[in-house]
């Protein structure tokens, strides 16, 4: 994810326990599906690791 230049690292999965990475290799880590045009749901897990953040975007405050 990032935001100007800055970048917070993360890693999807597909089951609770993170073991099974969420990725673009088919038939290794993607979702087996038949595109439709109807909306199908999937179940996405993430994980974001101890690191320095971004700062903030500073929020406008109107004046009075």
């Amino acid at each position: 994810m990032t935001s100007g230049g800055e970048t917070i690292a993360y890693a999807l999965f597909q089951d609770a326990g993170r073991v099974t990475n969420w990725g673009n290799a088919v038939g290794a880590d993607t979702q087996p599906a038949t595109g439709t045009g109807d909306a199908q749901s999937f179940t996405v897990f993430g994980r974001v690791l101890a690191q320095a953040t971004p700062a903030p975007e500073p929020i406008p405050i109107p004046s009075r």
